[in-house]
């Protein structure tokens, strides 16, 4: 009796093939994970160190927004744009650390912030070129100039 209590001719069981494909997968998966893991800390790193893309993108956007609007004047940090009526204003917050534009000198509008990372901004104004300088948080300083009519 106790010979046939525990034998069960029909039972279904892993077989060791089984139990090896399920173990490659499961290992197969783990090693994916870890370097698509890898993978992401890199590009966290690299966007950390590529301050010059900002630079390059800000410089860019305003080179556009000087040719849709009209130079008006400078002072103190900022630089006020004319479009079509609307008056524009870029100007370095320091609390922030960050170069920003907003509606303009009274109007209480939105800002969209054009640069992080800024330590310190000097913006000038002399015979018709503005000249915009920068340090950047990571100590590099960069300079901007454009030529207004």
């Amino acid at each position: 009796m106790f010979k046939y209590m525990f034998y069960h001719p029909r039972l279904q069981a892993f077989t060791l093939l089984e139990a090896l494909v399920a173990l490659l997968v499961i290992s197969g998966s783990c090693l994916l994970f870890q370097a698509l893991t890898l993978l992401l800390f890199q590009d966290i790193r690299y966007q950390e160190r590529a301050s010059n893309q900002d630079w390059l993108l800000f410089t860019a956007h305003m080179e556009q927004e000087f040719l849709e609007a009209h130079f008006d004047a400078v002072s103190d940090h900022e630089i006020y744009l004319d479009q079509k009526g609307k008056g524009q204003k870029i100007a370095y917050w320091p609390k922030q650390a960050e170069i920003r534009k907003t509606g303009g000198r009274n109007q209480n509008q939105g800002s969209q912030t054009l640069l992080f990372g800024v330590q310190s901004m000097e913006v000038e104004e002399r015979s018709g070129l503005v000249q915009l300088r920068a340090v950047l948080a990571d100590g590099k300083e960069r300079e901007w100039v454009y030529r207004v009519d």
